[in-house]
């Protein structure tokens, strides 16, 4: 899973403590969660793109049609 985070949606000490928290449910899930700050896509995107590319060969989940794919289904029912 690839996250972008923004400092709007994550500026906070408890915006970051509920990403640790979501992040660990996912880990414990399966999933593997790839954080990125949107100052990287803006700024450096050159150096975004090899790590979503090694993300997605290493094989994270890039569509949401397969059921394990759905995030925010497992967090309402896991995380709260």
């Amino acid at each position: 899973m690839i996250e972008v985070d923004s400092a709007v949606h994550h500026g906070s000490r408890a915006d970051r403590e509920r990403d640790r928290i979501r992040d660990e449910a996912l880990g414990a899930a399966g999933f593997t969660v790839v954080r990125i700050t949107e100052c990287e896509v803006f700024t450096r995107p050159w150096a975004v793109v090899p790590r979503v590319v090694g993300a997605i060969r290493s094989g994270i989940p890039v569509s949401c049609h397969e059921k394990r794919c759905d995030s925010t289904a497992f967090l309402t029912q896991n995380v709260g």
